[in-house]
């Protein structure tokens, strides 16, 4: 059974924004391009989640986490004392988290979401990931306990300005793991930093760290992240850093924000002649202009319909282990870019472009097709 997973940067999608927002076409989105998981980001408080999860569910959603609010505190290790939330917890960098599923017994669709401390200037902003459980469900162990997504909470991530959100998805009726890293590099370094580095070399660095240290840990663990539960049930896993990474891979405008070559593509040592060749695709433009002031211009963006006229840089992408596909002679995943504003037309003075980056978002989402059937 081939999954596809997705990455999708809504912008600024909040309560305070939901009215400026085309809920039905973000939903279609989801549903008409066959997501069977999607990684969001900049989501910013459970309510917004709430009201995208019924969008797309096109039913309303029970609230999985109420339990919270009945808790008496922590235990020493961090988590809520309350054991009848299994799995349910959180970590010293999470302001907020929430889940959420389709109410009604035939409802297809789960969410969770959770806001990161952070270390920016920029907003904290939220994750989320909405999956379609006929097809994906949460990894569960032995027990038959779901590994719940969280922030991750390692030494690591405490260099960068959002830590990611991490999760661990199984196809139904099949025996391998999806790991999933959802990430939005911050555009700008903190207030704080006091180093020396411009605002792209910090979110090279920060390439550096999620690529380096944070896929590598998550991708090696076999236990739950938190470390608690001892009863995870071992099966094959790819793991996948996704998201708006602010840098880019291919062509775009600001080519002085691209990726580096050494992080393109690297090698990483994981054990004694074992190594991991960690690879990020899509080379597509993912990211739409604003509409320009200068007259000419305009008449260009008026009269043209072509995408690159319309479009500025390729910032969202993956990032796969190439090798642990390679290893089991499965093909590279196939991905690319869905072109979300064909789902308006040109109306008046506004190009669907126009309409697509008021109304929905200013990045394009992105998919990535597994297919274990695909031999290399």
């Amino acid at each position: 059974m081939a999954i596809r997973i997705g990455s999708f940067n809504i912008k600024d999608f909040g309560q305070s924004s939901l009215g400026k927002k085309d809920m039905d076409t973000i939903a279609s989105i989801i549903r008409n391009y066959h997501y069977d998981v999607v990684a969001i980001q900049e989501i910013s408080d459970k309510y917004a989640m709430m009201v995208l999860l019924e969008a797309v569910s096109g039913q309303r959603v029970e609230n999985l986490m109420d339990a919270y609010q009945r808790t008496n505190g922590y235990d020493d290790a961090g988590y809520y004392k309350n054991e009848d939330l299994g799995s349910f917890n959180i970590n010293s960098r999470v302001n907020d988290s929430f889940g959420f599923r389709a109410s009604a017994r035939a409802g297809r669709w789960e969410g969770r979401w959770a806001k990161p401390v952070s270390k920016s200037n920029a907003s904290a902003e939220g994750y989320a990931f909405i999956w379609n459980r006929e097809r994906i469900r949460l990894t569960r162990n032995n027990d038959g306990e779901e590994f719940e997504p969280r922030i991750a909470d390692n030494k690591e991530v405490d260099r960068l300005a959002r830590p990611p959100f991490i999760g661990r998805f199984t196809p139904v009726n099949s025996s391998y793991e999806i790991r999933l890293i959802d990430t939005h590099i911050a555009f700008q370094k903190s207030k704080n930093d006091d180093t020396n580095l411009s605002d792209i070399n910090i979110r090279i660095q920060e390439l550096s760290i999620l690529t380096q240290w944070v896929f590598k840990k998550f991708d090696n663990m076999v236990f739950d992240y938190s470390g608690h539960d001892r009863n995870a049930r071992y099966m094959p896993w790819y793991t996948f850093l996704l998201g708006d990474y602010n840098l880019n891979l291919g062509h775009g405008e600001s080519q002085s924000a691209r990726i580096p070559d050494s992080l393109r593509d690297q090698e990483i040592v994981i054990a004694r002649g074992k190594r991991m060749r960690l690879m990020t695709f899509n080379e597509g433009l993912t990211t739409l202009k604003k509409r320009p002031s200068d007259i000419e211009r305009l008449k260009v963006w008026m009269a043209s319909d072509a995408p690159e006229i319309h479009l500025a840089n390729n910032f969202d992408h993956f990032t796969i282990d190439v090798n642990k596909f390679l290893d089991q002679d499965v093909a590279v995943p196939a991905h690319g870019v869905m072109p979300a504003y064909q789902c308006f037309n040109n109306n008046g003075d506004d190009t669907k472009y126009d309409i697509y980056r008021d109304r929905v978002s200013d990045h394009l989402p992105i998919y990535m097709d597994i297919d274990l059937r695909k031999r290399a």
